[in-house]
């Protein structure tokens, strides 16, 4: 039984991310594995399949607040919830009543690292959007409401800090990210444990637990993290084998919110409770630190060491926070003690961030290798230990580009570039994109385990192309800005800036041309040029001649001009664009470029567009996990 649940679990994780590796690992179980309940293996599988096709959604015209985050509220009814983007969230408070006027669906865009928004929406079943100015609201009563408003305590910064301990509202912001895996209701739970303790009847003790748990999650949309808890506990009440235990626990997860297994306020106590499962107490430590080190890679393709060692630092001034939380919602008195302490924290966290800090990705060829080290290093006293030392050195190395490349970043209505050396020898990025897309940008510069960029490159200064170039100045070390056009040479890579008369009134006709050699294939950058512009180009280069285009202005009707592509005679044609009101790319350019047989990639629909160039052949790979050979 137990090793059938095992596999369930295998195949049931692998198939939120890779559908058709985890249908093969089932059919190698029921084929080439020996046992029973084969099945109950089957039923499960297929109940899982039926669980994820179910739709929960439908068209709501109101709804209660049940969460309120830096920039939006989440309005709940039955169990559809849409996400209100709102100008000040101040003016809310939980279980306020908003009618919603218009609702709008979602548009996604997929990255290769980071955050991952439709996973998201889909584990807190969000199914349509809305704007502020489309709905109306009635202000709402009741216990949350009071707590959300800061009890009896009005003062404004109290209230906004005391909803993001209370309510674990910014999953993604500062510290609160690092240690709001459901510790409040954790917390909780053992409080009433302490209340019931001299009770004989325990059964008292769970239905109160469970009670307190439903009217907090029922007020609540039920988080993640609550789910979460009531699962682990009712299943530690109630099961003795530690093994079944983590399988009902995580078979329970997945077929109450299947996209919650990709969530952070699922996989990371599920893979600690896993861990523990094969670790001895000595090496419990040691284990932790892999397991917190492996998850936050995945998640937010760096971390600093210095906050992973003081994790349990940071439990225990978290409850303190949440003590002097719950008392400052009686009185004001500690307002200024609370405010304090908790900018010391974050004042803290941040500083420790730029400390010890690795970055990289998580990839098959790391965890193959961890794998086989973990095997061999068995009876070793110091498995743990080498393990460790694994993590922190191999998922840096491993995570450099072994091949030429060139990136488009999905920044979103925006260009950037990135053109990487093998093992990062060389790195220049083109355009650093929109500061709204500064998260997407970092997050992929992160990925590739990237501390120094010894150029970038703004090709003029529209916001779209230059907007994260100053937080880009204080998260590396740079070496040069290239803001007047120049040759860039780093050993083989060499860009060479196409000068030419840019005499112009308009900004984008300013841009900065440049063109890139790798092997026998030559890039070209557009920047943001006009068709006018590309008329001068090719006047001034007559000879000019690309493989690999990036198309100007994301797309524009006003550039890529039909005497240019004849000119040029290229074959792959990538374009920066997002979701934008200016209907790029043009429908007219998508034609021309077809029209000359263009392979076309955009950021909008592929993600990140990433160019690997070898000797004999080009590989195009995007987001989407899809591949070209050019």
């Amino acid at each position: 039984m137990i090793s059938m649940i095992i596999y369930c679990i295998l195949c049931i994780w692998l198939f939120i991310f890779n559908p058709t590796i985890s249908i093969l690992l089932g059919i190698f179980f029921l084929v080439f594995k020996s046992f029973k309940f084969k099945y109950l293996f089957i039923l499960i599988l297929i109940l899982f399949y039926v669980r994820l096709n179910v739709n929960l959604c439908e068209p709501i015209q109101k709804g209660k607040i049940v969460e309120i985050n830096r920039n939006s509220v989440i309005v709940q009814h039955n169990l559809t919830n849409v996400l209100v983007s709102v100008s000040d969230v101040s003016n809310y408070a939980l279980q306020d009543e908003l009618f919603l006027y218009t609702l709008n669906q979602f548009e996604y865009s997929s990255h290769q690292y980071g955050f991952n928004v439709f996973n998201y929406h889909q584990s807190r079943n969000i199914c349509y959007s809305a704007k502020e100015v489309d709905t109306f609201r009635i202000e709402g009563k009741g216990f949350f409401n009071w707590l959300s408003k800061g009890g009896n305590n009005q003062s404004s910064e109290f209230k906004q800090l005391s909803r993001i301990l209370l309510f674990q509202s910014n999953p993604n912001e500062d510290f609160e990210l690092f240690i709001s895996m459901g510790l409040i209701f954790m917390s909780l739970i053992k409080l009433i444990e302490q209340c019931f303790i001299r009770v004989k009847n325990r059964n008292v003790e769970i239905v109160v637990c469970l009670f307190v748990m439903c009217f907090i999650g029922l007020n609540l949309a039920f988080p993640l993290s609550l789910i979460r808890v009531c699962i682990f506990y009712i299943t530690t009440k109630f099961i003795n084998d530690r093994l079944l235990r983590y399988g009902l626990n995580f078979l329970l997860c997945a077929f109450i919110s299947p996209y919650g297994l990709t969530q952070l306020s699922f996989v990371l106590p599920l893979l600690l409770q896993f861990s523990s499962l094969f670790i001895s107490m000595k090496s419990r430590y040691v284990q932790r630190l892999c397991v917190l080190i492996f998850v936050f890679i995945a998640y937010n393709n760096s971390f600093s060491l210095l906050n992973i060692i003081l994790y349990p630092i940071l439990l225990i001034i978290y409850r303190i926070l949440l003590l002097m939380t719950l008392i400052g919602l009686f009185t004001p008195y500690l307002n200024d003690m609370y405010v304090l302490m908790l900018e010391c924290m974050n004042n803290i966290f941040k500083f420790t961030q730029s400390l010890f800090i690795i970055k990289g990705h998580i990839s098959i060829l790391f965890i193959l290798s961890f794998i086989l080290i973990h095997h061999y290093t068995n009876r070793n006293r110091y498995q743990f230990l080498i393990c460790l030392f694994i993590m922190i050195f191999g998922i840096p190395t491993m995570s450099l580009p072994l091949f030429y490349s060139v990136t488009l970043i999905n920044v979103g209505q925006g260009d950037s570039i990135l053109i990487q050396a093998p093992f990062n020898q060389c790195v220049i990025l083109i355009d650093t994109g929109s500061p709204y897309q500064k998260n997407a940008l970092m997050t992929y510069l992160n990925a590739q385990s990237i501390y120094k960029i010894h150029s970038i490159i703004i090709t003029h200064d529209d916001l779209d192309h230059s907007g994260n170039l100053d937080h880009l100045k204080i998260k590396y070390e740079i070496d040069d800005v290239v803001l007047k056009g120049k040759d860039i040479a780093y050993r083989k890579l060499v860009l060479k800036f196409l000068d030419f008369d840019q005499k112009s009134n308009s900004d984008n006709d300013l841009s900065l041309i440049y063109s890139l050699d790798l092997y026998s294939k030559r890039f070209l950058f557009m920047g943001d040029l006009s068709v006018e512009g590309e008329r001068k180009l090719i006047q001034q280069f007559p000879h000019l001649k690309a493989d690999i285009l990036k198309v100007g202005h994301h797309g524009s009707n006003t550039s890529t001009s039909d005497d240019f592509l004849k000119h040029i005679q290229a074959q792959i044609a990538l374009i920066g664009v997002g979701k934008n009101n200016y209907g790029h790319p043009s429908l007219d350019v998508l034609s021309r470029l077809s029209n000359y047989y263009f392979s076309i990639f955009d950021t909008r629909t592929h993600g990140d567009i990433k160019v690997i160039a070898l000797s004999k052949f080009f590989i195009i790979i995007d987001s989407n996990h899809q591949f070209y050979l050019f």
